[in-house]
């Protein structure tokens, strides 16, 4: 009895030694540092892995890519990048990585002046929110607008205004019905029924709100009035709505730039920068927080999105083979 207690002992300290050294290696497509102009993907947790994914060839001479989406297990990439007009700066373009040759087309064609963020979703409808200025006869108005994945293939995509709003950052839930967005400014955290267009306030104060894989959840950056820099991030439940949890001890930083959930939804990942980038993921457990696609010189990207094939959280010591080590050549 007292051997069959001790393996018990000794099996149970070897899970938990397991289960403390996990470490995220999902699979993400994120912006070159040495090339802004080209994506590549590779494993969160080992850069050397990284291969071409897509080149910016779009319109004329190669442009920066300045936001990405990337469709939930599906083929489709969504970019914005800098055109180079005289009056509209950035414009939505549409990838279809089923496509022999990757091509950028544009979307949005110069109708919405500066658009700021794009998201799509899993079924293909995409959501944008735009910047306009007070040009034009009448000017765009300043919202969040949708393109249903009917029209992602004509010419000239019909655009419907979901919200008149000063909207900035937006995502869609992983099920396809609603959407998160923040206020200017970090002005408020809101989520908005689709199908209904019924707006809910979630938060006062937030930015950069992202669902969980479950869609049950949303987490964002709390900003206290006026601030730039981010305190905490706050995860809280949908239905009904309450507070889970907050996050803190995030690292020192100038600028917050982006906020996402782990696919498998045990992580949440922030990304800043102060004198260089970086992509910090917070386990929910209350795990130590680790930096993840360190690219260069202890550099990490700003700019990523989850691979569609995207890997589970795999223990760093366990010793079976990841099948992402024997992937080889560009995804299409």
């Amino acid at each position: 009895m007292k051997n069959l207690l001790k393996y018990l002992c000794v099996g149970l300290l070897f899970l938990l030694t397991l289960t403390a050294y996990a470490k995220l290696t999902s699979e993400a497509i994120f912006l070159n540092l040495d090339n802004e102009k080209e994506l590549w993907r590779t494993r969160a947790d080992n850069t050397d892995s990284a291969r071409p994914f897509f080149r910016n060839e779009f319109p004329g001479p190669p442009t920066l890519i300045d936001k990405l989406s990337i469709q939930r297990n599906g083929t489709l990439v969504a970019i914005i990048s800098d055109p180079d007009k005289a009056f509209f700066d950035l414009e939505a373009y549409l990838i279809d990585t089923n496509a022999v040759t990757l091509k950028a087309r544009a979307l949005t064609q110069n109708r919405f002046h500066d658009v700021w963020d794009i998201d799509i979703s899993q079924d293909g409808d995409m959501v944008f929110t735009n910047l306009p200025i007070d040009i034009g006869d009448p000017p765009p108005k300043r919202g969040i607008y949708f393109i249903p994945k009917r029209e992602l293939n004509n010419a000239s995509p019909k655009i419907t205004l979901l919200k008149e709003t000063d909207a900035l950052n937006v995502e869609w839930a992983p099920d396809g019905k609603s959407i998160a967005y923040d206020g200017h400014g970090g002005l408020g955290v809101f989520t908005m029924n689709i199908a209904t267009r019924r707006v809910s306030k979630v938060s006062d104060f937030g930015k950069f709100p992202a669902f969980s894989p479950d869609s049950k959840k949303l987490a964002f950056v709390y900003l206290g009035l006026f601030e730039r820099q981010a305190r905490e991030i706050r995860v809280i439940s949908l239905n009904p709505p309450h507070h889970l949890l907050t996050l803190k001890d995030l690292r020192n930083h100038r600028h917050f730039i982006d906020l996402k959930w782990s696919p498998d939804g045990k992580y949440i990942v922030y990304t800043a920068s102060d004198e260089r980038n970086y992509n910090i993921a917070i386990p929910l457990n209350g795990g130590p927080h680790e930096e993840i696609l360190d690219i260069e010189d202890g550099n990490s990207t700003y700019l990523f999105e989850w691979a569609p094939s995207a890997y589970p959280v795999e223990p760093m010591n366990r010793l079976t083979t990841l099948w992402g080590a024997l992937k080889i050549g560009i995804l299409k």
